[in-house]
């Protein structure tokens, strides 16, 4: 008991000294890396992957079990700067609102439903809400903490591409030479690799955002890390095969540029002859595509998937068709929620346009503060991103992609609200007395 006693202290003493950047770090890392068994393990979705089985429903929650605990020892690490400090701003305040509303309405609609599957598209935002709560307190006055969050933030996000792509190099090697499929692949068709998630659209989207935030100048990397990683992203988006990917580049570089073209007319110029290059090529390209060598036919098979993907998804109203039906349910959303492609409709049919508002006027709060800091033109890029991506898959909903994006809005809003607030106490301070320049012992006599 005495030796029990002893190594409980010494925990104690080293959460106290861990600080609050190692907690969110850890966070991140059980999004990036816990869904690595699926290729080894083939565990994934039996019903889009005929290799596989259905994922088990205790390794599913043990993800969002092991959040709360490390949010849990943030809350525990910065249990003495949170005194006085939540909830002060009106982003928190709406965000716990969010919270209290989506977990309300999906207990009853899951005890209604016999089914937690109504918690799916809530989960990415719900799980991680409360460390967003923590941030703002747990940062406060540490201003080295947050500029070692930059450079974390930037090696973990690049580094797991990095780990994305040799894990795609092995599968490949694994199916050329072992016939190895990974999820979402059949012998005979088009073959997409999803990286250490084998998730092909999550990963193409993660190579996306990547390749965004490559393309702005305040990122702080030498030309040749930057082309090492865009080749990474480049091939971790092509083997992926995924279209949401392709449109959510398309749709982040052009936000960037038209944010940075006033302070970058060489990058105005480039993006404008890269956009001319395409626009004369599409009709050649559109003609000739499947004669292309090596990867004609791969993407005859993608377009053909795509096409008839969208064609079936109008033709049954996939937008509109899961839509609430009755006044109540567009309140508070439906026990019966369809998965729906767009990410938007998939929230109202679960927690109605009640939740869905709270959720946009979050959004809103925080890339309104975040519009003031330095941040801005990389921040409002990934936002167009993503919200354009999350009309063909919904990748707000879901994890580990939409769990990155709120949380590095909730961390960012938090900096740049800390940093606001020493810049007013800076404002409000006296003025220092001026010097006087009279030489010492010099007493002036009488008017």
């Amino acid at each position: 008991m005495a030796r029990a006693g002893g190594y409980w202290q010494a925990v104690r003493r080293w959460t106290r000294s861990a600080g609050p950047l190692l907690w969110l770090l850890a966070v991140l890392a059980v999004i990036s890396l816990y869904d690595a068994y699926r290729y080894p393990a083939r565990i994934n979705a039996a019903a889009t992957s005929p290799t596989y089985a259905n994922t088990p429903l205790w390794l599913s929650l043990g993800k969002y079990v092991a959040i709360l605990l490390l949010t849990s020892m943030l809350a525990y690490t910065a249990r003495s700067r949170l005194r006085g400090r939540l909830l002060r701003s009106t982003s928190e305040r709406v965000l716990l609102a969010l919270v209290a509303w989506g977990t309300a309405a999906g207990a009853v609609h899951a005890l209604v439903a016999h089914s937690t599957q109504v918690l799916r598209p809530l989960a990415a935002v719900l799980n991680v809400a409360p460390l967003i709560l923590l941030l703002p307190a747990a940062f406060a006055g540490r201003q080295r903490l947050r500029a070692d969050l930059e450079d974390a933030g930037l090696l973990l996000a690049f580094g797991l591409l990095l780990v994305h792509t040799a894990v795609d190099l092995a599968e490949i090697a694994l199916w050329l030479t072992a016939g190895r499929l990974p999820a979402l692949g059949y012998a005979g068709a088009l073959v997409r690799f999803g990286g250490i998630w084998d998730d092909p659209n999550s990963a193409g989207a993660y190579a996306a955002l990547c390749l965004i935030v490559l393309a702005c100048r305040e990122i702080k990397l030498d030309w040749r890390e930057r082309r090492v990683l865009a080749g990474s992203g480049l091939f971790v988006l092509a083997v992926s095969w995924s279209f949401s990917g392709v449109v959510m580049l398309i749709a982040g570089l052009f936000v960037l540029g038209l944010m940075q073209s006033t302070r970058r007319r060489r990058f105005l110029i480039r993006s404008a002859g890269v956009a001319l290059i395409l626009i004369g090529a599409a009709p050649i390209i559109a003609l000739g595509y499947g004669h292309l060598p090596v990867v004609g036919s791969m993407l005859r098979q993608k377009v053909a998937g795509s096409v008839g993907s969208r064609q079936s998804a109008l033709s049954h109203g996939v937008y509109l068709a899961d839509l609430p039906h009755d006044p109540l349910s567009w309140l508070v959303g439906r026990a019966h929620p369809q998965q729906n492609e767009a990410a938007i409709i998939w929230w109202l049919d679960s927690v109605g346009l009640t939740g869905t508002l709270l959720i946009a006027w979050w959004l809103y709060l925080a890339l309104r503060c975040i519009s003031r800091s330095r941040q801005r033109d990389p921040v409002f890029a990934l936002s167009a991103a993503m919200f354009t991506g999350s009309l063909f898959v919904p990748y707000l909903a879901t994890l580990p992609i939409g769990s990155y994006y709120v949380i590095g809005l909730g961390v960012l809003a938090a900096v740049g609200g800390e940093a606001r607030d020493s810049e007013r106490r800076l404002e409000h301070l006296p003025a220092p007395a001026e010097a006087s320049a009279r030489p010492a012992g010099y007493a002036p006599g009488p008017p």
